[in-house]
This record gives C-alpha cells, structure tokens and sequence, in this order.
C-alpha cells in the first residue's frame, strides 16, 4: 500500500502546470515531448501520486509543437 493510500497518508494533490523545459522548448520533437511527459509522470510517482489525470485546453502561442 502506498503512503498516500493509507488512511493516515496525506492526500496528495498537484494543480497547475510544469514550466517547460529549455531542452524541449529547442528540440520540440515528438520524442522530447514523450521525454517531458515522462519526467513528469515520474516526478509524481515519487511524491507518491496515485492517480494522474490530465485535463485539456487551447494550446497557446508559447506551448512547443512536436515536429517530428
């Protein structure tokens, strides 16, 4: 059982988006966007986040598009 799952664990939330990446925001290839959402996805494992859900909206002028 995961710390967030007992029932004296701490309930757990992250709001709001991470900042991109110089990495991705010069290479914004499909395959850096995997690496981002991956870095992610792990950095929330190890705060010990259960459930990830992502919500959707209009991508803006300062978002990187995959380009390849």
């Amino acid at each position: 059982m995961s710390p967030t799952a007992s029932p004296s664990g701490i309930q757990t939330t992250v709001v709001g988006s991470y900042p991109i990446p110089s990495w991705l925001a010069a290479q914004p290839t499909t395959g850096n966007l995997r690496d981002a959402v991956l870095v992610v996805l792990k950095t929330q494992e190890l705060a010990g986040i259960d459930v990830v859900t992502a919500s959707c909206r209009a991508s803006t002028s300062t978002t990187p598009r995959p380009t390849g």
